[in-house]
């Protein structure tokens, strides 16, 4: 008995574009390979021709699929989404460190961190992304345990490599075009703050809980952190991979603004995406801020107020406060002002 198999049109299913990608590549490796052979040069570059031709094909009629860590600068544009500059004010990082900085709760911790990282700088390798997560593991335990004594009714989760989206992905549309993609994927931590009540700890970081739901517990007190190794590339070059993570924790939880985090353990750039009412996305990221090594482990007095500073505009990100209004910490510029 034979079986039809229904016809389908092109645009009925997303494409993952790292599919292409890889065939593109590999496509490229091996005309590299069999270079100067005369019977394949024919053959390879007619290969090649015809994916670059399939690619744009597919771009045109069907919404590709882009994994996070796929996604560049281009991609951001076709989605509509502008990059601006988020610059932070002296006076106001000068003003939260003096009010986070409000007896033992803080000032130990933080000499604890201190402590952790001069072993972790001495002992681990930074070569590779796990010893740069070892920084980032440090430095978010002690935001989790500064906050949580602070308000003992509130309780802060870390999950690391959270699940964003289903296996399908989230769509994306650029409101102006129309155009339309999938993400998906993993971010590297989510940081939630919940009420301590019921079974929430269960829920967030109980074994075998489903963590279904979890994003609409957190009240707004969340923020994402992508975590890259030390290397000589430049930090914000991951920024594509962030911002698609904010987009997509946007269109889940319906939140028009999401603050997230690009690490490498000793550089930070603090970020915020913004969608107005007409679907329009800017993403705003400052300069890197440091837990320089030679500072960490420089006299105490001048190296707990650099390693606090930090702390304390981590903290901020995690849970904004009337305390320490926005437009007192960082002003939101274009590129063209």
């Amino acid at each position: 008995m034979s079986t039809h198999k229904r016809k389908r049109s092109l645009s009925e299913d997303p494409v993952s574009t790292d599919q292409l990608h890889y065939l593109k590549k590999h496509t490229a490796l091996l005309r590299e390979e069999l270079e100067g052979i005369e019977e394949t040069e024919t053959e390879l570059e007619t290969v090649m021709q015809h994916i670059i031709n399939l690619e744009r094909l597919l771009s045109n009629v069907k919404k590709p699929r882009y994994t996070f860590s796929s996604m560049t600068k281009k991609d951001l544009t076709r989605l509509g989404v502008k990059g601006q500059m988020l610059v932070f004010k002296s006076e106001g990082l000068a003003t939260i460190l003096g009010k986070s900085n409000d007896g033992d709760t803080f000032n130990e911790e933080v000499s604890s961190l201190r402590t952790r990282l001069i072993d972790i700088y001495a002992h681990v390798n930074m070569d590779y992304e796990a010893g740069s997560r070892m920084l980032l593991d440090a430095v978010l335990l002690s935001i989790a345990k500064i906050s949580s004594k602070r308000d003992p009714e509130t309780s802060v989760a870390i999950l690391p490599e959270m699940r964003l989206t289903s296996s399908e992905g989230t769509v994306i549309t650029n409101p102006e075009s129309k155009f339309q993609a999938w993400l998906t994927g993993n971010v590297d931590y989510g940081v939630i703050r919940y009420l301590d009540q019921d079974d929430n700890k269960a829920r967030f970081i109980g074994v075998d809980a489903s963590r279904d739901g979890i994003l609409h517990l957190a009240a707004g007190h969340l923020f994402l952190v992508e975590a890259k190794r030390m290397s000589d590339k430049g930090l914000s070059q991951h920024m594509p991979e962030a911002v698609g993570q904010a987009m997509a924790l946007s269109e889940i939880t319906g939140s028009n603004k999401v603050r997230f985090c690009l690490s490498n353990g000793h550089s930070w750039i603090f970020a915020i995406l913004l969608k107005d009412e007409a679907g329009n996305r800017s993403y705003y990221e400052s300069t890197p801020r440091y837990l320089d090594k030679s500072q960490t482990e420089s006299d105490l007095p001048s190296s707990l107020q650099h390693i606090g500073g930090l702390v304390a505009l981590v903290l901020q990100w995690l849970s904004p406060t009337d305390s320490h209004p926005e437009n007192q910490l960082f002003t939101l510029k274009n590129w063209t002002q």
